[in-house]
């Protein structure tokens, strides 16, 4: 949508270093589909945040908290400035209104529901939480079955909905020492964005995308779940795996690309801390 070159435009005008807000660009090897800034950048501009994991690993939201408050912390202590980008949304809510108290977790019944979103299907799956849960339903999509589980094994384990922990984020986050910060989101029109999707996408594929999801298949085996649900790179193993031609695949990362674009500009909309930036403002790339 642009922010990446505006975040480059910027921190060159600052001096200040970028922090990546986005839980793909965590994986290593994840560098076409999520349009990682090159070497060349990041010698000039310092990242943070980028390439720590395996794509066999799976990445929890407090364990990527707990990191970037000690990264921002550490660029603030030394007199710079953080820029912070990234379309992971939940990462956003959690700057903002920190981290509720976790509810517990269990092995056996979160297995026991994966296999029982498997038999039921993402539609029938989906309808037990809009049962008991209807406003966590509206915010995960029926196909993102990782969090799908989470939900119902928070409300077997405890009765109670995950909506009701997460109403536990206290405060939006305060203003800093100076009174400088500023949060803002692009806002492109749907009919524009969806076009700038579609070009990116057929540009990645033509530029080696599939040639790096199969190098990251030989290089790693079976990737995690967290991995394995990252649009772009599950439509492009579907195809390694003989599940999917190209041109499906290519049809299919354009529409799992829009409906996430859909889901941030939700998202963004109701975060009362984030200005839009009405686009577009010339920006091009990621």
């Amino acid at each position: 949508s642009g922010k990446s070159e505006l975040a480059i435009s910027w921190a060159r005008k600052s001096g200040a270093e970028i922090v990546c807000v986005d839980s793909m660009t965590l994986y290593r090897g994840f560098d076409l589909g999520t349009a990682k800034p090159g070497p060349a950048i990041r010698a000039e501009i310092p990242h943070h945040l980028l390439d720590l994991l395996d794509p066999s690993e799976d990445a929890s939201a407090g364990w990527w908290f707990d990191l970037a408050r000690q990264t921002i912390q550490s660029i603030l202590g030394e007199g710079k400035k953080a820029i912070l980008v990234g379309g992971t949304a939940l990462y956003f809510q959690l700057l903002f209104h920190g981290m509720a108290q976790a509810p517990p977790r269990s092995d056996v019944i979160r297995r026991r529901l994966e296999e029982e979103a498997l038999a039921e299907g993402p539609l029938e799956f989906h309808k037990r939480l809009a049962e008991k849960d209807p406003t966590a339903a509206k915010r995960i999509h029926p196909n993102d079955s990782r969090r799908l589980v989470r939900a119902l094994e928070v409300l077997e384990l405890t009765g109670e909905t995950i909506t009701k922990f997460q109403a536990q984020w206290g405060r939006e986050v305060p203003e800093g020492p100076e009174g400088d910060e500023r949060w803002v989101w692009l806002a492109w029109p749907r009919n524009l964005l969806r076009e700038r999707i579609a070009l990116r996408s057929r540009e990645m594929i033509q530029g080696g995308w599939m040639e790096e999801v199969r190098d990251l298949k030989a290089r790693y085996g079976e990737w995690g779940k967290t991995a394995s649900q990252a649009v772009g790179y599950c439509q492009l193993m579907d195809v390694v795996h003989g599940k999917l031609s190209l041109p499906e695949a290519e049809r299919k990362i354009i529409e799992g690309t829009c409906q996430v674009a859909k889901r941030q500009e939700t998202w963004f909309r109701s975060m009362s801390m984030l200005t839009p930036l009405i686009c577009p403002m010339g920006q091009e790339g990621g």
